[in-house]
């Protein structure tokens, strides 16, 4: 499937916003899955993800149309559609076991928030601990008390919190222990390096023994080679990346990853 990952130069700004609002409302949004494999090999979990099938240039990358979305106040409308989506999807289907949403700062810290997660829950019917909902270093932007009673009152619906993209930005190792989030997901700028440059294992491997002591599960993201995949697949609980395989439109995920299917690549992940 071809994804467009750039728009032509006159459809931008207000007019693709534009385009953009009609599309959600059109229901021309699409819902793509990214497996998570564990050790031994099974794809057990998904991050959702969004593409944006445009009547005139096809199948869009986030990369074309999210800036847009945060600029002109649409990020909500879309966040909260691939909520509904994967809810959805987990309330139709046993696998996979658990789906992870992006959220932005904005979203999750709006006064309805904890009220539409909520609601999302109990139109579908869905245990909580299937939802993942990932958060990004840049919400550390925001005043620590906030963003921590924001993340209790959500925590207290029986959902997962993940931090993503850990090690690109605001956040302090200091916020580990204060937050009450359940999974970090290693950067695949720490990843990318740690089987083959001392320094960079290091880190890696005082962040994951640090999450262990805390109890958080660990998703290392951006895995696409082999020696990547053994360097992290006897530390972290769940690997992410092309390695595995690409995000894929639901349906075709769903067919594909049956329960007790694995991703292909088992051998990558035996411990030695």
């Amino acid at each position: 499937m071809h994804l467009s990952k750039v728009l032509p130069p006159l459809a931008s700004g207000p007019a693709l916003a534009g385009d953009l609002a009609r599309g959600i409302r059109r229901g021309e949004l699409r819902l793509f899955l990214q497996g998570q494999v564990d050790a031994g090999g099974a794809v057990s979990a998904a991050e959702a993800l969004v593409r944006w099938a445009h009547p005139e240039h096809g199948i869009l990358a986030p990369a074309a149309f999210i800036p847009v979305a945060e600029t002109f106040g649409l990020m909500g409308e879309l966040e909260q559609w691939v909520l509904e989506s994967s809810c959805s999807v987990l309330s139709r289907h046993q696998h996979p076991s658990r789906i992870s949403v992006n959220i932005s700062p904005r979203h999750l810290l709006g006064p309805d928030f904890v009220r539409t997660v909520s609601d999302s829950l109990n139109r579908h019917n869905l245990a909580p601990a299937r939802l993942t909902l990932e958060i990004t270093e840049s919400l550390f932007e925001r005043p620590v008390t906030e963003v921590v009673e924001r993340l209790e009152s959500l925590a207290s619906l029986g959902i997962s919190l993940s931090m993503d993209d850990f090690g690109t930005g605001y956040s302090s190792l200091a916020h580990l222990a204060k937050l009450p989030i359940h999974e970090l997901k290693l950067d695949r700028s720490l990843v990318r390096d740690a089987p083959s440059r001392e320094r960079d294992a290091i880190v890696c491997n005082a962040v994951i023994e640090l999450c262990n002591k805390l109890r958080l599960r660990i998703v290392a993201e951006g895995i696409e080679t082999i020696e990547q995949a053994k360097f992290f697949g006897g530390a972290c609980e769940l690997l992410q990346g092309f390695l595995f395989g690409r995000p894929e439109p639901v349906d075709q995920w769903i067919a594909k990853f049956r329960p007790g299917m694995n991703a292909g690549r088992k051998e990558t992940l035996l411990v030695a």
